[in-house]
């Protein structure tokens, strides 16, 4: 995938999650497949609420999946 390409998935990306979005953790990062729902944004990341622990950590937007 070209420089290009990345920069417009990640824009795509940007444009499309919103608070309340559905997403999952890629699965070769630590958490991997665990299901999130997006509490808050920033610049490069966002807060996400982990179902499975109901902790409330930061995540870099590349390493999401959105769902819904």
């Amino acid at each position: 995938m070209s420089v290009e390409d990345q920069r417009i998935g990640l824009m795509t990306w940007r444009l499309s999650v919103k608070v309340g979005d559905l997403v999952r953790i890629k699965e070769y990062c630590r958490k991997g497949g665990t299901l999130a729902i997006v509490v808050g944004q920033f610049n490069s990341g966002v807060k996400i609420l982990e179902l499975d622990t109901g902790c409330i950590t930061s995540a870099i937007k590349q390493n999401l999946e959105v769902l819904s």
